[in-house]
């Protein structure tokens, strides 16, 4: 289902969901009417295409111009972006080079942007099905994972091979780390402690399950916390640091995306190269640990 910006946000207003204000456009002239009955100093102009990246795709008929996403500080200038807009082909990383024409825009306030949040929602709505279609124990562990392939699916031809892995848990500690709804409470010393004690003891059995020497992996990535707990770790498990590859300083931690987002950003910028020993050290809440050893 393609619904646009405007669609969506008349949904969500709906079920009393806040919104800035705005209203839909089809020519230069609606455009500036919706402005003037928003007001304030900053209008945004916004091409409406099923396609995302539209602010920073650009038109065909002007590619070294300003995107399909624009800041207007007066009326006058949100005609001048609707006229260039509406009419004319928009071209992201979605569209493909074809691109596709602009018919409609969305006129809405300006606002200081302070933070920014992607949220999706499945198709089924209920909690139940929510919980249970993340395929994770817990947002540390679970973030270790891998996808194993004939070689058919994308990416298979970087022929990584999965060398094992083994689990552990301790679950007397389920109640140091707790995911609710809207929040989640952690002690997190606690956590440190009892977590590094667990990830020693799932770091000895990797090592008998596979066979391997410590010393054999060459590269390690971790669940991306932080610098008191990316030390106690490698220092519990005798792991020279710069083994490690980190990316919580500029990426926070991104939960279960963590440790696949920075492996990914390893291998992108060659400290992850074809043939390294690999390990994939999860540690999450529960408290439950998944590592992996991965020929990359």
């Amino acid at each position: 289902m393609n619904i646009h910006e405007y669609q969506a946000k008349a949904l969500l207003a709906k079920f009393a969901v806040p919104l800035l204000k705005g209203g839909v456009a089809y020519t230069k002239d609606e455009a500036m009417d919706v402005a003037r009955k928003l007001g304030g100093a900053v209008t945004v102009v916004k091409s409406q295409i099923h396609a995302g990246g539209r602010g920073k795709g650009r038109f065909k008929d002007d590619p070294n111009g300003k995107g399909g996403v624009r800041i207007a500080k007066s009326i006058d200038e949100v005609g001048q972006h609707a006229a260039a807009m509406l009419g004319h082909e928009l071209v992201t990383k979605q569209t493909g080079p074809v691109g596709k024409t602009v018919k409609r825009l969305y006129i809405e306030q300006g606002v200081d942007i302070k933070r920014e949040l992607y949220l999706s929602m499945l198709v089924d709505r209920s909690f139940d099905n929510f919980r249970l279609s993340l395929a994770t124990l817990t947002g540390g562990s679970g973030a270790v994972a891998v996808v194993l392939t004939d070689g058919s699916f994308p990416g298979g031809h970087k022929k990584h091979k999965l060398l094992g892995g083994v689990y552990r848990s301790a679950c007397e500690h389920h109640e140091l780390c707790i995911w609710h709804r809207d929040h989640m409470s952690t002690d997190a010393t606690a956590v440190l402690k009892h977590g590094v004690a667990l990830g020693r003891e799932t770091w000895a059995a990797l090592l008998a399950e596979l066979g391997m020497k410590a010393e054999e992996f060459s590269k390690v990535i971790c669940h991306q916390v932080g610098g008191a707990h990316k030390k106690n770790v490698l220092e519990a498990l005798g792991i020279p640091v710069e083994k490690d590859f980190s990316t919580y300083e500029y990426l926070g931690n991104m939960g279960t995306v963590a440790l696949p987002a920075a492996a990914a950003i390893a291998e992108e910028r060659e400290f992850l190269a074809p043939g390294d020993n690999t390990a994939f050290l999860g540690i999450g809440s529960g408290l439950n640990t998944i590592m992996l050893g991965v020929k990359w």
